[in-house]
């Protein structure tokens, strides 16, 4: 009886653990699976803020620590679900910006395990089949114009905004914005050979959301 007791208590308290990990979504501009939320008419996606490319174990022991280019499960089938064309990726644009310019992009945690935030772009114009891939996207520098990675400041959850540099000479139709964070909860060896919180592999989440980049001289002329 208390062997029962005892293994009921380290489930709840393993199912508690679970239910406690970090989570995030990109509100502005509004990721793909977390659009509805808008009344923008795209799928529903109730589980919007777990785009964990397909969860720790099948990242790390199933896809050699591979994620989908927008936070699914690498090994699904593409267009996978929140790829551009598949469920979410319907093409709804949510956000129009001007090449050159300094934007800022919303961020929801639901906690913070630490760890950093980067943001990439991908011209869905510019790829054969319409579907993202790595070599596509190219990393999107912060306020500086310098630096690529966000390193959470602080353990507290809820909104961050980000302050990003979008290229110049750089337009589209349909880009996709990608959010990807890295976080820092997980025990794992250091490049200088010693164990500390944060390092070797760790749990990832990604989101995409369709903008468009607008060429300067066409805000100007209206066109």
């Amino acid at each position: 009886m208390i062997s029962k007791i005892i293994i009921s208590s380290f489930c709840v308290v393993f199912l508690y653990t679970i239910g406690v990990q970090s989570y995030g979504r990109v509100l502005d501009p509004v990721h793909r699976g977390g659009a509805w939320r808008l009344g923008l008419g795209t799928p529903i996606n109730y589980d919007d803020h777990m785009n964990q490319c397909g969860g720790y174990i099948i990242q790390y022991q199933k896809n050699k620590g591979k994620c989908g280019v927008c936070g699914d499960n690498y090994a699904d089938e593409k267009p996978q679900a929140n790829q551009n064309h598949g469920t979410y990726g319907t093409g709804t644009i949510v956000k129009t910006y001007t090449e050159n310019e300094l934007i800022t992009v919303t961020v929801e945690l639901t906690a913070n395990l630490g760890g950093y935030f980067e943001f990439s772009i991908c011209s869905i114009d510019m790829t054969t089949d319409g579907l993202e891939t790595e070599d596509c996207f190219q990393n999107l520098p912060l306020e500086d114009g310098i630096t690529t990675k966000y390193h959470l400041p602080d353990d507290k959850a809820g909104e961050r905004q980000i302050k990003l540099q979008l290229p110049e000479d750089f337009y589209c139709e349909q880009c996709s914005l990608r959010w990807q964070y890295t976080a820092a909860n997980n025990w794992g060896i250091c490049e200088d050979g010693t164990g500390k919180l944060g390092c070797g592999p760790q749990e990832t989440f990604r989101t995409c959301s369709d903008v468009q980049i607008k060429a300067k001289n066409e805000e100007e002329t209206g066109r």
